[in-house]
C-alpha cells in the first residue's frame, strides 16, 4: 500500500488540496493546513468539538509558520512531512528534525508536497518539475544527508503524483498523462496515463488507482481510461488499503469506495470539501476537511468531529501499530494514539 499525501495546486484541478496517504495501520497522525496536507485516523471517530477530541492531542508545532502539505507515517513514531517551502521534517520517536530545505518544489510551484513512504526507511518525493528524490534514513533521526540525488524522469510537463506499493515499486504521472514506473532501481517511461493526476494510491505493485477527473486503474503494465464514478464532485484524494479496497473523496465532502470490481454510489461524509482520506484497512478509514475528521469502521461513517478549529486539516497518516498523525497550515501536528 502507499503512504503519502500532498497538498497545494494540482494541474488538472486547482481545487481543494489533493492527495493521500494510504495506510497499513490502525493508528493515524493528522496535519492542519490551509494549503493542503493529509489527515487520517483509525476506525470509529466520534463527534467532538475543540482542539482535542476523542484521543487526539496537540496541536504541536514541528515546523513553525509553514503549512505541512504532505505527510506519510509508515510506522509509529516515524513520520516524514513536506512543508510549503519544499523542506522536509522527519519524526524519529517523539522528536522531529529541523526542516531540510530543497527536497520538494515550494508552494506556488508545480504540485509541491508529493510524498510516499512505503516503509519506515524509504520515501519518494517529487523533487522538481521533472525529478524525484528518495530518502533512506531509517534510524538516523534526521532528514539531512538522507535524501539522495534527484533523478530526472523527463516528460513534457511537470510531475503531479507519485505512489509506491513498496520500496522500489512506484508509479508517477505528469500533467499531460505521461507515466513512469520504478522497478527496483530503474525508472521506465509508460505513456498513455490519460491525463494529469490529482493523486495516486497503490494497494499492491500491480494495483494502483489514479484520480484524474475520473478514476483510472493500474494493473502493473498500463493505465485504464478514466471512468467518472462521482458525478457530485471532483476527486481530491484516494487511499488503497488493499488491491481490492480503495476509497476516494471529493470536493463536495463525498466519498466513493472500490471493492475490487466496482465503485460505490457517492455519499456525503463531511459538510464541505474533503481534503484527504486514509485507510489502514477496509474497516479503518479517516477523511478530513476544514478542521474536521470523520471515521469509517467498515459499516458506517461517524459524525464529523472538529479537532482543530479555525484552520484546515489537509493530511493524515496512520501507522500499523495504531498511532495517527495529522498536519496543518501552521506547521502543527496532532496525534491520536487511542
Amino acid at each position: 500500500m502507499d503512504h503519502r499525501r500532498r497538498a497545494g495546486t494540482s494541474l488538472a484541478m486547482a481545487l481543494a488540496a489533493a492527495a493521500v496517504v494510504s495506510l497499513t495501520a490502525a493508528g493515524c497522525t493528522a496535519v492542519r493546513a490551509g494549503t493542503g496536507a493529509t489527515a487520517r485516523r483509525r476506525s470509529g471517530l466520534v463527534a467532538g468539538v475543540g482542539s482535542v477530541a476523542h484521543g487526539w492531542t496537540g496541536p504541536t508545532s514541528v515546523d513553525l509558520g509553514r503549512a505541512l502539505v504532505a505527510l506519510s507515517c509508515p510506522a509509529a513514531g516515524r513520520c516524514v512531512a513536506i512543508d510549503s517551502s519544499g523542506a522536509a521534517v522527519v519524526e524519529d520517536g517523539p522528536a522531529w528534525s529541523a526542516p531540510v530545505p530543497g527536497v520538494a518544489p515550494p508552494a506556488g510551484g508545480p504540485d509541491p508536497g508529493e510524498l510516499t513512504c512505503p516503509s519506515p526507511g524509504w520515501c519518494l518525493a517529487i523533487h522538481s518539475p521533472n525529478e524525484v528524490a528518495t530518502w533512506t534514513g531509517a534510524g538516523t533521526g534526521g532528514a539531512g544527508g538522507d535524501w539522495g540525488p534527484p533523478v530526472p524522469l523527463g516528460g513534457a510537463h511537470h510531475l503531479q503524483a507519485v505512489a509506491c506499493a513498496a520500496p522500489g515499486s512506484c508509479v508517477a504521472i505528469d500533467g499531460v498523462g505521461d507515466g513512469w514506473v520504478l522497478d527496483g532501481s530503474t525508472w521506465s517511461s509508460q505513456l498513455n496515463a490519460w491525463g494529469g493526476a490529482t493523486d495516486i494510491a497503490c494497494g499492491s505493485p500491480t494495483s494502483c488507482v489514479a484520480a484524474m477527473g475520473g478514476m483510472s486503474m493500474w494493473n502493473g503494465s498500463s493505465w485504464t481510461r478514466p471512468v467518472d464514478v462521482d458525478p457530485t464532485g471532483m476527486p481530491t484524494a484516494v487511499s488503497c488499503a488493499t488491491a481490492s479496497f480503495c476509497m476516494a473523496v471529493d470536493t463536495t465532502g463525498g466519498e466513493t469506495t472500490w471493492n475490487g470490481a466496482s465503485w460505490s454510489t457517492p455519499r456525503s461524509v463531511l459538510p464541505s470539501s474533503t481534503a484527504d482520506v486514509s485507510c489502514a484497512d477496509p474497516s479503518r478509514c479517516v477523511a478530513v476537511g476544514a478542521g474536521m475528521v470523520t471515521g469509517w469502521n467498515g459499516h458506517a461513517w461517524s459524525a464529523p468531529a472538529t479537532i482543530d478549529p479555525g484552520t484546515t486539516l489537509d493530511a493524515v497518516a496512520c501507522s500499523p501499530t495504531g498511532s495517527c498523525t495529522a498536519a496543518d497550515a501552521r506547521g502543527d501536528v496532532l496525534v491520536d494514539r487511542s
